[in-house]
């Protein structure tokens, strides 16, 4: 900075107000000269108004009007026709006064006049001597009473002897006026410049002398005002620096202290006056001060391009002798060509401290961590968990690659692309990865990583976490291998039981079907004790085949492998049809209740498998009327808790269920002391129907009083408006009947000769219809190409071709592809009766069979041939 003397500064000052005067001087000089040129222009050309001089170009203005207007000739000749051609006296007198008026004006004129202009002038006064001459000869006869006429044609006048030196004239006279105006306009045009420019000299003068002086005022002003700033800004700096946190140093070269805030005496312990004037070093230990002079004396921070060079932390001697550490950060700053430095300190032990900490923490943590560099892999930091890990001392893994201590196991290609989408960069969260210890020994470790990039400073690495999963890798194997060996125990469970479910209703079949042809007959009637003995035997069989339908049915929904039909079903015309079966459910169970249902009249429709949906209600309604009072009550009832949920209630007047039970109620194989009475059941229908529900997205649940019955309820979501359809009829199977076959021929594939002579029985009841029995499905198919039956009841278990194989081959047959046919099997599974079905099958009966619906086929089949 560069410091100026007052004098130096006073001259300075005064050399812009000597410009400023000269150039006032020099355009008040310009004013006075323009207007001494404006006012000698006035006096020339005689336009001083106060003179009273009419000036020439004035006069010849008025010389020129007078020619147009009163000199004009069209007011002479107006009157010398009046008194020429009428003898008007009055007329005649009048332009002889025209004429002494005319040579009046001419004699004006004749001063202003150039040679050629009075040479026309002479011409001109020549005309009007002759009209005066004729017109006073005329006043003479007309005073006379003389012959007028006469007179005016013996003296003919000459009109162009005043007409042509008159028009000449006046050309003369305008032109002559012309130049004159043209030479006052330049000359007055000129003055008016004169004035203009005198007239800016002034102002500029004026204006110039008020915009320095408004200049002064506002530099005063500035001043005053920059001062105040200053001095405030000086005062919040001083306010700063004496209330910040940080400790701030003010030192010369020599390291002298010059200034100190209050925050250094209270760092450090010390007095203001106790530092000031001594050399800093006195805030640092011994041992440091001799190199910090010689930092002073050579450090980069005295070249003038530093600015806040970071010392780093160092350590500071409290006035009591404690040593801390602080944080320096220098500055430069130059004061008349001379350096001196101000220093910003800040207590950092806390820091420090956290930093030790946060180190021993990173050392010592039970997690392994380690900083991977993306060029190239390299470990580059870890800490001891790393170390322990592997196996290796630190010294042996920095600068290692990463990929050095990979596993041999198949999965490595797969562990190789996860470690190249780390070096591109690419973050890993919680990666199971194989590898191989110092040992040899395998470990599974987890990885997870973020990446850290600064292209400024070239920093491109990863920050990788590992946390040794070993064990839980092992017990995750374990397992698996626990769930796959209980997976495939349920798989074997679920053949079994689908082989005992054939080999059961196998014979069952043939008790069934053999009890149903006893009880039925017409040709063999039995007595009413055998009846009732039959019976027996039809309700005990009844029972086991639904124990062996409900066990398959559980293990079926257990396994997952119950494949749900889902699809819109009209849920108030499926609880009718539900309703109307459990019609038979007292008479069957020998129990005397009565039924109640509350549906409204409204459709209401949800989303669910009809077959299932039809189990669980008619599920709900048995278990209803079985352990139901004698006279008891069972009602079905349906709600709308909420606008898209609907509520199905099966509620009964039995026995109830203790509290002390209810969580069990769900419970496989637990009946909940209905064991101990004679009510059949397995304890697994109401876990199958909690089971059906959920699966289709409902819910169940009940509500029980021990001694008052119970009710159970169904909630399902009701399907959109836009969602629902045309729901499909429900079917409710008849019972049999007498019907009468006309020469009719049924075909029977079935491998199983019990099955064969109960179908023969049952035929034999038939009148005019014969059974033709096949024992594999190729002779089934040779037979029904031989004899074209009537119907084909074909069974799905044979010995050579499945029944699904015979049906398909039907198919393509085109003579018997027509004939009606039903599937009886002892195949539960829904998938098969599904495939038959799409296959053209017109009835599916599973053993033990049903003799109703075999005649329920039947007249089906024979009905459509009547109608063919």
């Amino acid at each position: 900075m560069v410091v100026e003397t007052p004098k130096e500064k006073k001259l300075t000052t005064k050399v812009p107000v000597y410009i400023f005067m000269i150039f006032v001087g020099v355009y008040l000089s310009i004013g006075v000269f323009l207007l001494t040129q404006y006012h000698s222009s006035k006096n020339e050309y005689g336009f001083l108004e106060e003179s009273g001089h009419s000036s020439e170009i004035d006069e010849i203005k008025i010389e020129l009007f007078a020619v147009q207007q009163e000199l004009g000739f069209d007011g002479l000749s107006y009157f010398h026709y009046q008194a020429t051609s009428a003898g008007d006296l009055s007329a005649a007198q009048q332009a002889l006064n025209q004429i002494n008026i005319i040579q009046n004006h001419l004699a004006h004129v004749s001063d202003i006049l150039d040679d050629d202009g009075k040479e026309i002038l002479i011409r001109l006064n020549d005309g009007l001597h002759a009209y005066d001459k004729q017109i006073s000869d005329l006043i003479r006869v007309l005073e006379t009473d003389g012959d007028f006429s006469t007179f005016v044609e013996n003296n003919p006048m000459d009109r162009s002897l005043i007409a042509e030196p008159l028009s000449a004239l006046s050309e003369v006279i305008f032109h002559r006026y012309q130049q004159e105006k043209t030479r006052k306009v330049s000359f007055l045009q000129s003055a008016e410049s004169y004035v203009y420019l005198a007239y800016f000299c002034v102002l500029f003068v004026v204006g110039s002398v008020f915009l320095f002086w408004r200049q002064r005022q506002n530099m005063d002003q500035l001043q005053v005002k920059s001062g105040l700033q200053l001095n405030n800004r000086l005062a919040e700096y001083k306010t700063l620096i004496t209330n910040t946190s940080d400790a701030i140093i003010y030192i010369d070269q020599k390291g002298i202290v010059k200034y100190v805030n209050p925050a250094v005496t209270s760092m450090f312990g010390y007095k203001e006056n106790e530092m000031l004037g001594h050399n800093v070093n006195m805030l640092l230990p011994m041992s440091e001060r001799d190199d910090h002079d010689m930092y002073l004396k050579n450090a980069r921070l005295h070249k003038k391009d530093v600015i806040n060079f970071n010392r780093g932390a160092l350590q500071g001697l409290h006035k009591n002798g404690s040593i801390f550490m602080i944080d320096l950060n220098v500055s430069r700053i130059e004061i008349e060509g001379v350096p001196h430095y101000a220093g910003i300190l800040r207590d950092v032990s806390e820091r420090e401290r956290t930093q030790n900490e946060l180190v021993t923490l990173y050392e010592e943590a039970p997690v392994a961590y380690a900083t991977i560099q993306l060029s190239d892999g390299r470990i580059t930091r870890l800490n001891k968990t790393f170390e322990n890990l592997l196996g290796y001392k630190a010294q042996e893994l920095i600068n290692s690659s990463i990929m050095d201590y990979q596993s041999d196991l198949d999965g490595r290609i797969e562990t190789a692309q996860i470690w190249a989408d780390f070096f591109q960069g690419t973050e890993m969260h919680d990666q199971e990865v194989c590898l191989r210890k110092a040992s040899g020994d395998l470990i599974w470790v987890s990885i997870s990583a973020t990446i850290v990039i600064d292209d400024e400073v070239g920093l491109r690495e990863g920050r990788v976490t590992m946390l040794d999963i070993t064990d839980r890798k092992e017990a995750t194997e374990k397992l698996e291998d626990a769930i796959h060996q209980a997976q495939n125990a349920n798989d074997a469970k679920t053949r079994f039981l689908s082989n005992m479910s054939h080999e059961l209703r196998t014979p069952l079949n043939s008790i069934l079907g053999h009890a149903q042809l006893l009880l039925n007959s017409k040709r063999h009637q039995l007595e009413e004790r055998q009846q009732r003995q039959v019976s027996t035997i039809l309700s005990s069989g009844n029972h086991l085949l639904s124990l062996i339908d409900e066990v398959l049915d559980m293990a079926r929904v257990e396994s997952g492998k119950d494949v749900l039909s889902e699809e819109v079903v009209n849920m108030r015309e499926t609880l009718l049809a539900v309703w109307e079966q459990s019609l038979t459910l007292p008479a069957q169970l020998d129990k005397d209740v009565q039924f109640d249902i509350k549906l409204g009249d409204e459709d209401f429709f949800v989303y669910a498998d009809m077959r299932r949906l039809r189990q669980v209600f008619l599920n709900l309604l048995s278990n209803a009327v079985k352990y139901n009072k004698e006279d008891g009550q069972v009602s079905l009832s349906c709600e709308f808790p909420e606008v898209d949920l609907c509520r199905v209630t099966v509620s009964d007047t039995g026995y109830g269920i203790a509290e002390d039970k209810l969580n069990d109620v769900f419970s496989p194989f637990k009946r909940l002391g209905a064991e101990l009475t004679q009510v059949e059941g397995t304890g697994i229908g109401l876990y199958l129907t909690k089971m059906l529900v959920e699966n289709m997205g409902g819910a169940i649940g009940l509500k029980s009083n021990e001694g008052e019955g119970s009710e159970f309820w169904v909630e399902f979501p009701l399907v959109a408006e836009e969602e629902k359809e045309e729901s499909d009829p429900v079917f409710i199977g008849r019972s049999l009947e007498n019907v009468d076959m006309e020469n009719k021929v049924i075909l029977y594939i079935e491998d199983n000769p019990q099955n064969i002579s109960f179908m023969e029985a049952f035929v034999e009841e038939l009148d005019n219809t014969a059974l033709v029995a096949a024992m594999d499905g190729e002779a089934g198919l040779s037979m029904a190409k031989m004899l074209k039956p009537d119907a084909i009841l074909l069974d799905i278990s044979l010995p050579d071709i499945d029944g699904v194989t015979v049906m398909q081959k039907m198919r393509t047959i085109p003579e018997i592809r027509d004939i009606p046919l039903a599937i009886v099997t002892s195949n539960i599974d829904p998938d098969i009766q599904d495939m038959m079905m799409n296959l053209g099958c017109k009835a599916y009966i599973r053993k033990p069979v049903d003799l109703a619906m075999i005649v329920d086929f039947l007249e089906q089949s024979f009905d459509g041939d009547k109608k063919s």
